[in-house]
């Protein structure tokens, strides 16, 4: 999948603005949301999901039905087929109020977007960020997402690799999606010493009652 338009930032902004003139009142379905972005504008639909999650504490409730649409989407980019969510998440009703705090949130990091990412490392983009490995990384980065972890960074840490990979590879910039597999990679492990950690303190409580 291409991204919606290579020439920058800018484009995701008019995304922002379009889906905030649709969505100012009401509740708000997943897939209403997502087919304002349109089929070409996965990644910044995946970028803007991401954004409410950056937060250090988790929000466990929604982060697990935002990681499995991370999931579908990111398999069916791999896959070359056109996001489509299941009926069930699809369906699934957004919070009130949630979709206005998401956009004043997504206009702050829109600032930091348009002064840092631009097009370069072309050649990452040429042999990395291929919608067959982009898929997957995103697809693994909702995975680590969806996890019901009650830590501080468990929901960060997994969203900043979804963030850096959606727009990395919506404005083809290679050093944004290198850092994006980096996040990938420090989210996996960090996820993976507190289950360690959990499952250690779990078994030394366990054996202190015998």
């Amino acid at each position: 999948m291409e991204p919606t338009a290579p020439g920058g930032s800018a484009s995701l902004a008019r995304e922002l603005a379009r889906v905030a003139a649709r969505f100012q009142e009401g509740p708000v379905r997943l897939a209403e949301l997502a087919n304002v972005f349109g089929t070409q504008g996965s990644f910044a639909f995946l970028a803007v999901l991401s954004l409410p999650f950056l937060s250090p504490v988790p929000l466990l409730g929604l982060a697990t039905p935002a990681g499995l649409v991370v999931v579908v989407i990111g398999l069916q980019i791999a896959r070359g087929r056109p996001p489509q969510l299941p009926a069930r998440l699809a369906d699934k009703v957004l919070p009130d109020r949630f979709l206005p705090r998401l956009l004043h949130g997504a206009s702050r990091v829109l600032n930091w977007v348009e002064r840092v990412l631009r097009p370069r490392w072309d050649w990452v983009c040429r042999r990395l960020a291929k919608p067959a490995v982009t898929g997957l990384l995103l697809a693994l980065a909702g995975g680590l997402l969806l996890l019901p972890i009650p830590v501080p960074m468990s929901n960060s840490l997994p969203a900043s690799a979804i963030l850096l990979l959606s727009v990395g590879a919506m404005i083809r910039d290679g050093a944004a999606f290198v850092l994006g597999c980096l996040a990938l990679l420090t989210s996996a492990v960090f996820l993976a010493a507190v289950a360690f950690g959990g499952w250690e303190l779990l078994d030394w409580l366990q054996s202190g009652r015998q």
